[in-house]
């Protein structure tokens, strides 16, 4: 019989936030841990590029909700347009939104009410939220959109 010493793990102890960590926890960078949120999160998220028009914009990420709530695959719209989140018919009332959208700050969120088509041709009400995303010198790179329905 082979002989296993037995080892002692201290038990938590408060951080100074008065959190008790795990013994297993380790500390986690936050990008990680943004980047993993996002991806597990329950609302629809893309992220797009920022560009002069929404036409020339492109989404490069999406995460599961995203697919979900849309009933398209990332790989059919990464790459695509970014006015075309969540539909691939092109509403010219939605562009207009968009268009007046884009005159306003970029410090405040923007946030529309509209109709969105999936792949089946089913039509669902969303209420679409874009906060710009900004690079250290200030530039916007980026646009972060979350979508979620409304009934």
């Amino acid at each position: 019989m082979k002989r296993v010493e037995a080892v002692m793990i201290p038990g938590p102890t408060a951080t100074s936030s008065g959190v008790f960590p795990s013994a297993r926890q380790r500390p986690e960078d936050p990008v990680s841990a943004v980047i993993r949120s996002f991806q597990e999160s329950s609302t629809a998220i893309a992220l797009v590029t920022a560009k002069s028009s929404p036409l020339a914009s492109r989404v490069v990420w999406v995460n599961a909700a995203f697919t979900e709530l849309t009933g398209y695959a990332s790989e059919e719209i990464l790459g695509r347009p970014g006015i075309l989140l969540g539909g691939a018919r092109l509403d010219l009332r939605h562009l207009r939104e968009l268009e007046a959208l884009s005159g306003k700050p970029a410090d405040e969120p923007w946030v529309l009410v509209t109709t969105k088509e999936r792949p089946d041709r089913t039509r669902f009400d969303v209420e679409v939220t874009i906060s710009a995303v900004r690079d250290p010198e200030d530039e916007i790179t980026h646009y972060l959109v979350a979508q979620r329905e409304i009934f």
